[in-house]
């Protein structure tokens, strides 16, 4: 874009370059015979009609870039969707697992609680027994040693009586004993229930998109557009949380590309951090210029927007910068705290957000 000629009011011709790093009215870098301003340089409907063909080229090469990546990957679409779910696929697998492992491990604690009821009660039985036994043994005793026929007829009567009073009480005791060994004196119920396995097992929520932006005002010449939002997800949060590097999409103001780059920082102290800046790719065009950037940069939270924890800074972007921010913007272990509640533990992610404003680029000698 910078390259492109540029009608001006003179007649003359200029680049793109040359008349849109200025803010205020400036004299005609051509005949340097009046003044000018790159707004109504812009407006102008030639020069309206050769910026938009002009940033229509440009994307349209950068489209049929993309799309030769994609044609070149077609004939193997399937195995770039399998490789893109699979680590979606041995997650629902090693949840199988660990869900039968969690379950066979509950039936097996229970299993061995009731067999260890089942041997108290047998050694409660057998005790049982023993007393039980005892009185049968010393019963056949009294019986085999009892004399009654030296006895008169009225004694004998009495302890006819009496032993036959002892001996059904034998007798009972007798069908006791042989009770205890017919059958169990408990009897299992079991218990039928219908298990929710999806409540336990786990579901498939929709994953929002990790990057998206958002801009106010969608301009036909890329360069007025100064405001936009970037919004940065980073999901399986946990398992990444103290090694990972991510970046957003990229984002067109003032025709520099800008994006959000996140990643986890550790200190000498052995503290971790997370680290974020808002970086652009065209240090190229900056050789001579210096960007003014405001940015709001925004750590969400998943419920309740008054709890976003929030930094802002206003800074010079110079050609030497890959970026600006914040290397220690809060402590990995803060955000995993619950009382804090910034990392999302029904999704696995994090979010992060920048509100950028991009002024005019402008040509200043450091």
């Amino acid at each position: 874009m910078d390259d492109t000629n540029i009608i001006l009011s003179c007649g003359f011709t200029s680049k793109f370059k040359d008349i849109a790093y200025n803010k205020a009215k400036f004299i005609c870098p051509v005949c340097q015979t009046h003044y000018i301003t790159a707004e109504e340089c812009f407006y102008m409907t030639r020069n309206k009609l050769v910026i938009l063909k002009r940033s229509v080229e440009l994307k349209k090469k950068d489209f049929l870039i993309d799309i030769k990546k994609i044609e070149a990957n077609n004939e193997n679409s399937k195995y770039y969707m399998d490789l893109c779910y699979k680590n979606l696929t041995n997650k629902i697998d090693i949840r199988r697992e660990e869900l039968k492992k969690e379950i066979n491990q509950k039936i097996d604690e229970h299993y061995f609680t009731l067999l260890e009821q089942v041997d108290s009660i047998k050694q409660e039985k057998l005790a049982e027994y023993e007393t039980m036994y005892e009185k049968t043994k010393s019963l056949k005793k009294e019986l085999e040693n009892c004399k009654i026929e030296d006895k008169n007829i009225i004694d004998q009567i009495d302890m006819n009586k009496n032993l036959k009073s002892k001996i059904e009480e034998g007798k009972k005791l007798l069908q006791s004993i042989e009770d205890l060994f017919k059958q169990p004196y408990y009897l299992f119920k079991e218990i039928y229930l219908v298990i929710d396995v999806k409540k336990y097992f786990g579901e498939l929520l929709f994953r929002e998109s990790e990057s998206e932006i958002y801009t106010d005002n969608l301009d036909d010449n890329d360069f007025n557009r100064d405001k936009a939002t970037i919004k940065l997800k980073i999901f399986n949060f946990k398992t990444v949380k103290e090694a990972f590097s991510k970046n957003s999409k990229k984002c067109t103001l003032r025709n520099i590309n800008w994006s959000i780059e996140a990643r986890s920082y550790k200190e000498k102290s052995g503290k971790i951090y997370l680290a974020i800046f808002l970086s652009y790719d065209s240090a190229e065009k900056l050789k001579e210029l210096a960007i003014q950037v405001e940015a709001t940069i925004c750590l969400l939270h998943p419920f309740n927007s008054n709890l976003d924890l929030i930094r802002k800074f206003d800074h010079i972007y110079y050609h030497d910068e890959k970026g600006w921010g914040y290397r220690n913007f809060v402590e990995i272990n803060e955000i995993m705290e619950n009382k804090l509640g910034y990392y999302d533990h029904e999704t696995d992610c994090i979010t992060i957000q920048a509100n950028l404003k991009v002024e005019i680029p402008q040509r200043i000698i450091r």
